[in-house]
């Protein structure tokens, strides 16, 4: 994985049926964070059996939703013979949504002057909650609210001019942020993340963001260097001075931050006055 940059592994049986899927989250989740040996752990033992699929002619959409309503990154792709010929990423997936519907913004805008931003605002919350987790009935209705935006070629409407919503406002209900210091460990943090399924944020003595662990950190710089989880600290594996974003930035606009610096966890910091 780690050679492939790939944050999941598709596994089969001898007969090249699916079996399961293995990401980076679990390997964090159901071998890192119990203290499981990595050479004494099979991949079976820990990946997700019999996972959702699609086809190749489902519709990109559809997949969309699966995954967003099922809390999950990938989805293994079938042709009509049940083997398996790749995986779908959620951020590829919305990432190409969202090229769509800024096409078709530009194409509004040529013929109206400057219109909604509806469409590339549900993208940017539909992203979110994506990299969110956690399903729910806000989740669904984003997403049906994106399909049925991208399928739709109507006109402004009456609050066309709406303000976009903040990345605050995503933030409003959500579980806590992971928050350690450099100096915990591994272990510690691959619990605090098992159990929030977020990344973890690494502050300083003020509070302050000084690094960023994600699971893709923990499979990366960890386990498959063969360091001790226990041993190993969060300063020694972190992503220093990540990219951040305030909380009254628009969703749309961190989406594209997002996009633009091809990382899938964006923290949020207030201002210092």
């Amino acid at each position: 994985m780690v050679e492939r940059r790939a944050a999941a592994v598709l596994l089969t049986g001898k007969d090249g049926t699916l079996s399961g899927i293995l990401t980076d989250t679990d390997v964090t989740r159901r071998v890192v964070s119990k203290e499981l040996s990595v050479e004494g752990t099979t991949a079976e033992d820990v990946m997700t059996a019999n996972p959702t699929t699609v086809t190749l002619e489902d519709d990109c959409l559809d997949a969309l939703t699966l995954m967003v309503r099922g809390s999950f990154r990938h989805l293994p792709v079938l042709d009509s013979g049940d083997a398996v010929v790749g995986c779908l990423d959620i951020a590829k997936c919305l990432n190409d949504a969202i090229t769509r519907l800024e096409k078709m913004e530009e194409h509004r805008e040529k013929q109206l002057g400057n219109g909604t931003n509806k469409q590339l605002e549900a993208a940017a919350m539909a992203m979110a909650l994506a990299g969110r987790g956690g399903g729910g009935k806000h989740q669904t209705a984003l997403v049906s609210t994106l399909m049925q935006l991208l399928s739709s070629s109507g006109g402004n409407g009456e609050d066309g001019g709406s303000k976009l919503p903040s990345v605050g406002s995503m933030l409003s209900g959500a579980s806590s942020t992971v928050l350690l210091s450099k100096e915990a460990s591994i272990l510690e943090a691959s619990r605090e993340m098992a159990a929030s399924r977020k990344a973890c944020l690494v502050v300083g003595e003020n509070g302050e963001l000084i690094g960023l662990v994600t699971f893709k950190d923990v499979l990366g710089r960890v386990v498959a260097k063969g360091l001790s989880p226990g041993g190993a600290i969060l300063g020694e594996v972190m992503t220093p001075k990540p990219a951040s974003v305030t909380p009254d930035m628009s969703l749309l606009d961190a989406l594209y931050t997002m996009r633009d610096g091809h990382f899938l966890n964006l923290p949020v910091v207030e201002e210092t006055r």
